[in-house]
């Protein structure tokens, strides 16, 4: 097995947070992109990771948000896994661009992540300095402008337990037999994940379902408290949260998801989130309902013959944009505004 670390080792200068590509931290402009469902090694990875290293440069991005599907189809079995260099660390780098193969990277689950060792990923982050992904769900911030006086709160959801029902409301009788929990990845794959090849017992199934339930309870907890606590005082610009899965997506593969819409979506609107970046559908979106943003970025490598691209229902409620094309997000935050660009594997 070929194992692979990165390595920081070389005579180049590391610029520091806030400084790539000659930016100053106190610049009145904060730039960032957005990539999902990337984890594929495709000729499409090839052409997307081209042209977002070239934006990068472009518009003097500090870091890469990714939202899930890090690695099709069955996630990584462990940190030793060689799909971290061969999906991620020998694609999205340029030689002849040092800067951006230290960009920093900060990652959510996908749903093909949570069929595998989902705690590798977060392990991954001590072996590579670019790969920020400290647990399940977490949140930063990012400050800039003059005196660093504006602040961008970040929200980085698990999705995975959000879109399962709570063993309270509907039982593992109830939801074994209801086709439209079938999002629910631990509902669907009857294989324990990365342990066995062996067929799971209903008692397991049963046992995974409850432990997924407290986790669905404690990662709405935190995604409130969180919330409460980043509610908009005079510094902060904006509130942005990421995830996988959509509340609003006008695909007709995957689409909005029905738990997220009545359990997430009145916190965001409570606490007035700004927008929420997902994946999961292979496609380009801008939804806006009830005050928010809702962003798809699932565009990053998924190229197989069946289902490679998600086609879009262009009659969807609030649709503003809906493209079925590979491709990323770019942002770049001022005191007053976020400019979003979608971006194509064409550039």
């Amino acid at each position: 097995i070929f194992l692979f670390f990165y390595d920081d080792s070389s005579n180049f200068e590391i610029p520091k947070e806030g400084t790539f590509y000659g930016r100053k931290r106190n610049e009145e402009e904060l730039s960032f992109i957005i990539l999902g469902d990337w984890g594929m090694n495709s000729k499409i990875q090839a052409l997307v990771s081209k042209q977002l290293i070239k934006k990068a440069r472009e518009i003097k991005a500090q870091f890469i948000i990714s939202v899930g599907d890090n690695f099709y189809s069955y996630g990584v079995n462990s940190v030793y896994s060689p799909l971290f260099y061969s999906v991620f660390e020998s694609v999205f780098r340029d030689p002849l661009d040092k800067e951006f193969e230290h960009l920093p990277w900060y990652l959510t689950y996908g749903n093909h992540d949570c069929r595998g060792n989902k705690r590798a990923q977060t392990s991954y982050s001590k072996k590579s300095k670019r790969w920020n992904f400290p647990s399940p769900y977490y949140s930063f911030e990012k400050q800039f402008g003059a005196d660093l006086q504006n602040r961008i709160d970040f929200l980085m959801l698990d999705t995975c337990p959000l879109v399962c029902p709570d063993i309270n409301d509907i039982s593992f009788e109830e939801v074994s037999t209801y086709n439209k929990y079938i999002e629910c990845e631990i509902l669907n794959y009857a294989v324990l994940p990365y342990e066995t090849d062996r067929f799971i017992t209903e008692s397991e199934l049963r046992d995974i379902y409850q432990e997924n339930s407290i986790e669905r309870r404690e990662e709405l907890q935190y995604i409130n408290n969180t919330l409460h606590r980043q509610t908009k005082s005079n510094d902060n610009v904006f509130t942005l949260s990421f995830g996988h899965h959509a509340i609003h997506s006008a695909s007709i593969v995957h689409g909005p998801m029905e738990l997220l819409e009545s359990d997430l979506n009145p916190l965001f609107k409570k606490y007035k989130v700004d927008a929420y970046f997902t994946g999961h559908d292979h496609s380009l979106q801008h939804i806006y309902s009830d005050s928010i943003h809702h962003f798809t970025s699932g565009g990053g490598a998924y190229m197989t013959g069946f289902l490679s691209l998600h086609w879009i229902n262009q009659s969807y409620p609030n649709l503003e944009f809906g493209k079925t094309t590979f491709g990323f997000i770019t942002a770049t935050a001022t005191s007053k505004s976020l400019y979003l660009n979608f971006i194509d594997y064409r550039g």
